[in-house]
């Protein structure tokens, strides 16, 4: 395995400890970057076998990854290395010779036809500006995201302000709406009339107390006014909710035509 002695700063370093090492070698043809013109074909065997091919010309080695001190060893007949990932992208697998400044390339044969280098000095130029190339993906994904979300927080203020301007427009025709206000006067009486008997039913309970009525009677009275008040605050609740009392019917329906003619009014591009 040819490796080139080169000065390659630390901090252009990127290899992820946590990769599964055999299964970024395995089951790929790697390519050993020389200037010798020998084309030299690496296949890394999920067994522990190393394929060399040297212009077609097969050898056979032996390769470990040692996680304890993170190298990767290769043995084969002449010699053994013990190397270090440094580098590693889709493109590109780079060792570094153990207590060196040296260097082995290993090049992904399937990326060759988009990552075309040639010489040492294109090597080192990938490997000096990937990082910054990273740098500048990460600026424009940051850059975009910040983008998004002031384009998100724009709409919603604008949805929140088109919401407000609809309930106003509504609230201003509904208190013009003489069938509406009719309906809400007639709706206010029940109220009020029911709150007048709620009121009569918890005067009466407390006032149960000063008739000296035997306990069991005034036990039964209590529950029965009670019951009562529990009813009144359930119709309470239903003619505030169902839809079908003609107040609720007529306000829905108001309001739906009214969302209507705003929005033909006032479309949502021109806002």
């Amino acid at each position: 395995m040819k490796t080139f002695l080169l000065d390659i700063a630390d901090r252009f370093r990127r290899f992820d400890e946590q990769l599964d090492v055999k299964a970024l070698l395995c089951n790929k043809s790697w390519q050993v970057f020389n200037d010798s013109g020998v084309k030299e074909i690496y296949i890394f065997q999920e067994d522990g076998s190393l394929i060399i091919s040297l212009n077609g010309k097969v050898s056979r080695a032996t390769w470990q990854y040692i996680p304890a001190n993170r190298s990767l060893i290769i043995n084969s007949d002449n010699e053994s290395y013990m190397l270090r990932p440094f580098f590693q992208d889709e493109n590109l697998f780079t060792l570094q010779l153990d207590g060196t400044r040296e260097y082995s390339f290993l090049l992904n044969e399937a990326q060759r036809a988009s990552f075309p280098v040639e010489s040492l000095s294109d090597l080192k130029f990938y490997l000096e500006h990937k990082e910054e190339r990273l740098l500048q993906i990460q600026v424009e994904k940051e850059r975009q995201l910040a983008l998004q979300q002031r384009e998100e927080e724009l709409r919603k203020k604008k949805q929140r302000e088109r919401e407000e301007r609809l309930q106003a427009f509504i609230e201003e025709n509904l208190s013009k709406d003489e069938c509406f206000l009719k309906l809400k006067r007639k709706e206010k009486k029940y109220i009020v009339y029911i709150g007048f008997f709620l009121l009569v039913g918890l005067v009466g309970g407390v006032s149960i107390t000063n008739f000296h009525l035997p306990e069991w009677l005034t036990i039964i009275i209590s529950i029965i006014l009670l019951l009562q008040a529990l009813l009144i605050i359930s119709t309470l609740i239903i003619i505030d909710s169902i839809d079908s009392l003609p107040f609720n019917k007529y306000k829905k329906k108001a309001t739906k035509l009214l969302t209507e003619e705003f929005n033909r009014k006032y479309p949502e591009e021109d806002d």
